[in-house]
């Protein structure tokens, strides 16, 4: 069955749902569930003129690492998956960036701390990282704070980003999405998605199914709700993407090229929106979220401030340039700083900066 967004001048280039435009074998072989109820949670959408303030620090004895931590939304609370020492944490949040309760173990991760993901369903948090040469997955549980080890990856693997959408749970590695249990257990076999294998391929829900970016291919990838491959989409002009949302369908994309640009990626065109961003030597130090047909793009710049910048899911940018709250650290000077990432909640977004020493949590609040 063709995808939907095969319409004339579609940037997604589509096969059948049983066929992989990249090579790879696209059939899920998977229970994942039909969750046709499934309604992503509500947040607010990006606005011209927020207010951006620093309001929680995550200090990490042993130190954070260098990977990008990583934000999850249930529609009530956020939560913070992030590397402290040689394990991984999990930090639930109010929608502001204040801290509920304490830290919750999740488990270990003695080497190769390269990335790591979060999603939640409202009731259990599906936590999974990379450590060492494999991919693990842990669910917490809200309610209880309790923590069960699930899926562990079979393969040389690097990656870890979770979702949580039409199909359920998903983790994304290595040009591959398993399936999840709400456990975090292994929900039927693995799907291939691409015969390249990405360093940290990064998966978001849409309300038909999932997206998948690879991250230094500059390729994204539309799949069904039970992960069939539908289409998918070179940017040419990309080197490698960094930021990574999602707003309804359409796609919103940080990624490097001569300079840094913002983007947005829909069925019916490409959107290319603004050249440098203050930070072209280190791309890590973009985020992007989504939601209410919005956009909103954040990026580390050279006066060491968090800058923000609304589009809407069109490509129109909804106001100027706005910049707040010190996120510590030349952008251009090595060690370069951190990674961002960010989240769409109740009230604007949350953003996470990861240094050695300690995790930011800056809020961006929209009137």
């Amino acid at each position: 069955m063709a995808c939907a967004a095969c319409a004339a001048g579609s940037l997604w280039s589509c096969g059948s749902s049983n066929e992989n435009t990249d090579g790879g074998d696209s059939s899920s072989g998977s229970d994942a569930s039909n969750g046709d109820a499934w309604v992503p949670p509500v947040a607010r959408g990006a606005c011209a003129a927020p207010t951006i303030t620093s309001a929680h620090t995550v200090s990490c004895d042993g130190g954070c690492g260098t990977a990008r931590a990583a934000l999850s939304w249930s529609g009530t609370e956020a939560a913070l998956a992030y590397y402290e020492g040689p394990t991984v944490q999990l930090q639930r949040l109010t929608p502001q960036g204040q801290p509920i309760g304490q830290s919750i173990y999740v488990g270990d991760a003695q080497n190769y701390q390269l990335s790591l993901g979060v999603a939640t369903d409202g009731s259990v948090y599906v936590v999974c990282w990379s450590e060492g040469e494999h991919i693990d997955c842990v669910s917490v549980f809200i309610a209880s704070g309790k923590s069960m080890f699930g899926f562990m990856s079979d393969i040389v693997s690097i990656g870890g980003s979770v979702a949580y959408g039409i199909g359920g749970f998903a983790v994304a590695f290595k040009g591959t999405v398993q399936p999840l249990n709400a456990d975090a257990t292994a929900n039927g076999s693995p799907v291939a998605v691409s015969t390249m294998y990405p360093d940290s391929p990064v998966i978001l829900p849409t309300p038909s199914g999932y997206v998948v970016g690879l991250t230094n291919f500059a390729r994204v990838f539309q799949l069904s709700p039970t992960f069939d491959v539908l289409g998918s989409v070179d940017l040419l002009d990309a080197q490698t993407l960094y930021g990574f949302g999602v707003s309804g369908s359409t796609v919103g994309i940080d990624w490097t090229s001569s300079n840094i640009v913002e983007g947005v990626v829909q069925a019916a065109g490409a959107f290319v929106i603004g050249t440098d961003a203050g930070c072209s030597s280190s791309g890590w130090e973009m985020s992007a979220a989504g939601a209410a047909s919005s956009f909103a793009f954040t990026w580390r710049g050279d006066d060491t401030t968090l800058h923000y910048r609304a589009y809407d899911d069109k490509g129109t940018a909804l106001g100027p340039e706005v910049s707040g709250s010190n996120v510590g650290g030349d952008c251009k000077a090595f060690p370069y700083p951190g990674p961002l990432a960010s989240v769409a909640v109740s009230d604007g977004f949350l953003v996470a900066d990861s240094s050695s020493g300690a995790i930011g949590i800056t809020h961006i609040a929209c009137p």
